[in-house]
């Protein structure tokens, strides 16, 4: 006849329950040593008896039977525990940097498909271009470059006098009005008197009869 496989749930019974743990672990403990030597791992078992004494504190049934190796192999588990979870823990400032990096990072991409679909300069339509429309293009592209390099300086100029200490701003009379070095350019960037991005597209598309996209 076979075992008759065994109901795992609380033994009521005090002499059954002592007796099954009686057996359950010098089993566990043969089971540990083999594990042990088979697999050459470091293996610690601890077991505490299901009674109190009145006599002291209560010692455990351990394995291995030295005590210093068992506080060592449960040293090296406190050790290597804390190290992960000193790893994998992210605190708010860390969670917050991370949250700001993706979403700058889905706004550059956003910003780059928004750029590319309103000016779809590719590859493809340089090839198409012959050697005149190319110069006309690059001389529009130049001179909006200085442009925005003038305004650049002017901003410049401006945020180092504004920021400086008061005992620092002293301008002599010869001293170049700021206003009347940005007279050139409107409020919103663009420079006054040069055709904006999007008027110079349609010029150039106009003159090289290129349709717009």
């Amino acid at each position: 006849m076979g075992r008759t496989k065994v109901k795992l749930e609380f033994i009521t019974n005090s002499r059954s329950r002592r007796i099954t743990f009686e057996k359950r672990k010098k089993g566990l403990m043969k089971k540990a040593e083999a594990f042990k030597i088979l697999c050459g791992v470091d293996t610690c078992v601890i077991i505490y008896p299901m009674w109190m004494s009145s006599d002291g504190p209560v010692q455990p049934k351990i394995w291995p039977p030295d005590s210093k190796e068992v506080e060592r192999i449960v040293g090296r588990y406190q050790s290597e525990a804390t190290d992960r979870r000193a790893k994998h823990a992210t605190g708010l400032c860390e969670f917050f940097a991370s949250q700001k990096k993706k979403i700058d990072a889905e706004l550059t991409k956003g910003r780059k498909a928004s750029w590319e679909a309103k000016y779809p300069v590719s590859d493809e339509f340089l090839r198409d271009l012959s050697e005149p429309q190319l110069q006309s293009l690059l001389s529009t592209a130049g001179d909006r470059l200085k442009q925005a390099k003038t305004r650049l300086a002017a901003t410049e100029e401006k945020r180092m006098v504004e920021t400086a200490a008061p005992s620092d701003r002293i301008v002599p009379s010869s001293a170049v009005d700021l206003h009347a070095s940005n007279a050139g350019f409107m409020p919103d960037g663009v420079v006054e008197g040069g055709p904006p991005l999007e008027f110079v597209y349609q010029q150039l598309d106009q003159s090289m009869n290129i349709p717009s996209y």
